[in-house]
């Protein structure tokens, strides 16, 4: 008996499957993902700046 595996993000249609960019990237995803890593970034700069 075999069974099969579903690999593939329900979520994600037929012509985002072929899309090269990562599911977190796609469609709505993308600007609070960047948000989040922009907003990491100068926080750490800042950091990096003040520490001397």
């Amino acid at each position: 008996m075999e069974t099969t595996v579903l690999l593939a993000d329900p979520s994600v249609s037929e012509s985002g499957k072929n899309s090269r960019l990562p599911v977190f990237l796609r469609g709505a995803r993308a600007v609070p993902f960047l948000t989040v890593v922009l907003a990491g970034q100068l926080t750490y700069s800042a950091f990096e700046a003040f520490k001397g």
